[in-house]
């Protein structure tokens, strides 16, 4: 039987909002975000951005993930 080499990945996460997405997505989403912190994830593997325009729609998100995506991935060989 052939063994496979193992390797964990550190996750990473984006978080993304809007001022204009409603009056408490902001504030959870700052919340959420120093949870993570506190539960032990690395700062240097968790990407938040508010932007003042952003929306719950389809052309926000549409924006938001080449960013997104590039940050995500684009380190990966």
């Amino acid at each position: 039987m052939c063994k496979r080499k193992e390797t964990k990945k550190i996750p990473k996460l984006f978080l993304a909002a809007g001022q204009l997405e409603g009056p408490h997505v902001v504030r959870d989403l700052n919340k959420l975000h120093q949870t993570l912190l506190k539960s032990g994830f690395s700062a240097a593997n968790i990407k938040k951005v508010i932007h003042e325009d952003g929306k719950h729609q389809e052309w926000y998100w549409a924006r938001e993930f080449p960013t997104a995506y590039q940050w995500l991935f684009g380190d990966e060989k």
